[in-house]
């Protein structure tokens, strides 16, 4: 069918109308004219019958295949504005009208976290991410979101692989470049036997990795992967949560800091192992909150810098256990970087409470801006949000909502 794109779709897709019907094509952009088929509501990209003056050389050779980016072909401006209008488009839909602050950009190959997978294939072993919204492995050779270091270690992660893959099973490769060196997790279905074992722990010995661990257990060691955040030193567990951006962790925490100066005590939750806690703590003592008890375990032994006031760590899901209003008003503040899925019930136990500052860092535009809505009814002012590009070539959005209550007015006698 031919088509024309009316604009982008929130997953990266151009959309268009047939009959009426919204339909979506991808790696097709506003403006142009395209043909399409397959069985809607998502068609496939055919030809481009009139260009966009959008569209761009995608800088990777396996952009159309590669599940990991879907607007290479895009040129910065206009994908910087939509990327911007998806947390904006949120916040409408909730009815929370905000000034949004222009999306702080990531900058090429500074991804120092990513997650491949591995498979063999005609006795060969292949590593690289999904196909989009299929099971086929599309192995990669260079990356561009990927840092140097990682982009140059593919075959050898690919190699590493190999020892422990069996029959048809795929294994996913957690890899992080740290501070000091390169860590790699695997997590296969099964624990590897124990010739794989000694197989992995003799290629790991030459390939110049800091770290390997398989199903958490960490399985050669070199030296312990550390991770600045600010002056404190973190040895994260094997495959655990960082940012995946350190230039853009240092834009959310300027925003957070900045926003918190001031409190004395700060409750930080989903404090994982320690991002935004670490450097709260330079000025103020600190408590953090974490379900991950190996996060958590990082935090309590990381090498803080002389004067930073020691940091509590408690382990409790606030899924199921949000701190109560009651709890958070011990505090002068909070900062909570929940998973994807929000902080429906502890934004509403913090909307009951009276801690003048919050600082809601955020992966979902959705979740936050439902959490921000249920802030907004409890007598919070949403004082900023500010959107981070930190997965360049998607439309995962990053932000930083900051938040103020004004402290309630003591009604005062007139006999006094």
């Amino acid at each position: 069918m031919k088509l024309t794109i009316e604009e982008m779709g929130p997953l990266g897709d151009g959309f268009a109308r047939d009959h009426g019907r919204g339909v979506f094509v991808p790696f097709a952009l506003p403006g142009e004219v395209v043909e399409a088929d397959g069985e809607p509501p998502r068609l496939t990209l055919q030809s481009v019958l009139a260009q966009s003056a959008e569209r761009v050389s995608p800088p990777c050779p396996h952009f159309g295949q590669c599940g990991g980016c879907q607007t290479q072909h895009w040129a910065a401006e206009p994908y910087q504005i939509w990327k911007r209008d998806l947390l904006i488009s949120a916040f409408v839909k909730e009815g929370i009208d905000v000034k949004v602050a222009p999306l702080l950009t990531c900058p090429p190959a500074a991804r120092r976290r990513a997650t491949l997978k591995a498979r063999r294939r005609d006795g060969e072993v292949a590593l690289g991410f999904m196909a989009r919204g299929s099971d086929e492995l599309i192995a990669i050779g260079p990356c561009p979101i990927l840092r140097p270091a990682l982009e140059a270690a593919l075959p050898e992660f690919a190699t590493l692989a190999g020892t422990v893959l069996r029959g048809n099973e795929d294994v996913s490769i957690a890899v992080l470049e740290a501070q000091n060196g390169i860590a790699v997790a695997i997590e296969a279905e099964q624990m590897p036997t124990a010739d794989m074992l000694t197989a992995l722990v003799n290629r790991a010995a030459r390939s110049g990795f800091l770290q390997v661990a398989v199903n958490s257990d960490i399985v050669f060691e070199r030296a312990a992967p550390q991770i600045a955040f600010g002056e404190t030193l973190v040895t994260p567990p094997p495959g655990g949560f960082l940012q995946g951006v350190a230039e853009i962790e240092e834009k959310m925490v300027a925003l957070v800091v900045g926003h918190l100066k001031g409190a004395k005590t700060i409750v930080d939750l989903y404090a994982g192992s320690g991002t935004f806690a670490a450097r709260l703590s330079e000025k103020a003592r600190v408590h953090g909150v974490e379900s991950e008890a190996a996060a958590l375990a990082a935090l309590e032994k990381a090498k803080s810098p002389s004067g930073a006031r020691p940091i509590t760590a408690e382990t409790r899901d606030l899924f199921e256990a949000p701190l109560t209003a009651a709890e958070l008003n011990t505090y002068d503040a909070i900062c909570l970087d929940p998973p994807r899925a929000g902080a429906e019930a502890q934004a509403a136990e913090i909307a009951q409470s009276a801690v003048p500052k919050v600082a809601y860092v955020s992966c979902d535009p959705a979740s936050l801006a439902r959490d921000a809505a249920r802030l907004v009814r409890g007598g919070y002012k949403l004082e900023s949000l500010s959107p981070l590009d930190q997965f360049l070539y998607t439309p995962h959005v990053e932000a930083v909502a900051l938040f103020s209550k004004p402290k309630p007015k003591v009604k005062r006698s007139i006999f006094r």
